[in-house]
């Protein structure tokens, strides 16, 4: 599973579990209005990470998650991305027993207060609603993403790669086919057991049916 199609049904799946897609400010949830969706990229010959931000998503075909993306990697891995720019520079000139502090009130200002901060390269709530890991890239096949202090998203999704295993085939009879582990790590203040199945039955009804995820949203 590309990270387009991972995300795209991750999308779906936050837009139809409302109490997933917002952050939370003094105790209190405030529901985003749309599903917007970060996508981690590896920059500097792969010995960084940023993200790439894709506003919308659940409104968007999967083709344009892929375009989009791919022209933001490039940007970033060309160095060209202003934000990137602006944000690695203090993170690179500040001694490392400061980058905990740095990091930690830049991500309050940006992702709950939902302040623009220009000079440090920081938008209104960067990463959105998740934080979308294609560890498959890497020939991982099963990870988890750990909780960071300054994205304060609710819910981190990794996709796994592909690999041969064993499926149950309509008669009943063995299959060996390929597969793929999607893992997801989510904060517990926002949904409980019950809630999360609604994002169980709406991956799993994308990757059954393809062509739900380039329906219409209501």
């Amino acid at each position: 599973i590309n990270a387009e199609y991972g995300g795209k049904a991750c999308a779906l799946a936050i837009h139809n579990t409302p109490g997933l897609n917002g952050y939370i400010f003094m105790g209190r949830f405030i529901p985003f209005k749309n599903v917007n969706l970060s996508f981690l990229t590896t920059t500097e010959g792969g010995n960084n990470l940023f993200h790439a931000k894709i506003d919308q998503c659940e409104n968007k075909k999967v083709v344009d998650i892929a375009q989009t993306l791919i022209k933001k990697a490039e940007q970033l891995r060309a160095s060209k991305d202003e934000d990137m720019k602006k944000a690695m520079e203090p993170a690179k000139a500040l001694p490392t027993w400061m980058l905990e502090a740095a990091f930690e009130i830049g991500g309050w200002l940006a992702s709950s207060l939902g302040l623009d901060l220009p000079p440090l390269g920081l938008k209104s709530f960067p990463f959105g609603s998740c934080l979308v890991t294609s560890i498959g890239t890497l020939g991982i096949h099963e990870g988890y993403a750990p909780f960071t202090p300054f994205a304060r998203t609710p819910l981190l999704v990794a996709i796994g790669a592909l690999k041969k295993g064993v499926v149950i085939g309509p008669n009943e009879e063995l299959l060996v086919r390929d597969k793929v582990k999607v893992m997801a790590t989510i904060d517990h203040r926002f949904l409980d057991g019950a809630q999360g199945q609604n994002i169980i039955r709406t991956m799993n009804a994308c990757f059954d049916n393809p062509d739900l995820l380039d329906k219409e949203v209501n």
